[in-house]
């Protein structure tokens, strides 16, 4: 019951801190000094910035993450609980640790220190889902 209420109320407050943070990244529309730097998918796809509805939505969340990322962080943290919680073999908690540590990797090209605090918590998490893992399926390994 316990694992139940764990998960759903991560469910939970991860829905919540995604729309907080589509929000907050949906300031980037008035932002247009930032267009350049803080809308890579949107450059990736050739997309011509006009009048800032063209930004696709994935780089709000971007955005949000390089202006407050609080709510991506914690959004994070609750997307390993649940997948940690809800994992039944060995396999899929070790190919999560590798999921959120390859997305660490790839905020670590960044200068700013708010997407250098992101990198930690996707590190932590990695290395969290490891000991889950450990701890979890102790009888496959032997000490």
């Amino acid at each position: 019951m316990s694992r139940f209420v764990t998960v759903t109320t991560s469910a939970v407050i991860l829905v919540i801190m995604l729309f907080i943070s589509w929000y907050e990244g949906s300031g980037i529309i008035e932002d247009s000094l930032s267009w350049g730097s803080s809308t890579p998918l949107t450059n990736q796809l050739g997309i011509d910035i006009q009048t800032g509805k063209e930004i696709v939505v994935a780089d709000y969340f971007y955005y949000s993450l390089k202006t407050n990322p609080l709510y991506m962080i914690v959004a994070f943290l609750c997307a390993g609980v649940i997948v940690f919680i809800c994992s039944r073999s060995a396999m899929s908690v070790g190919i999560c640790a590798v999921v959120f540590l390859a997305l660490a990797l790839a905020f670590f090209a960044s200068s700013s220190l708010k997407m250098m605090t992101m990198v930690f918590v996707l590190l932590f998490i990695a290395f969290s889902g490891k000991l889950v893992y450990r701890m979890r399926f102790r009888e496959y390994h032997s000490i």
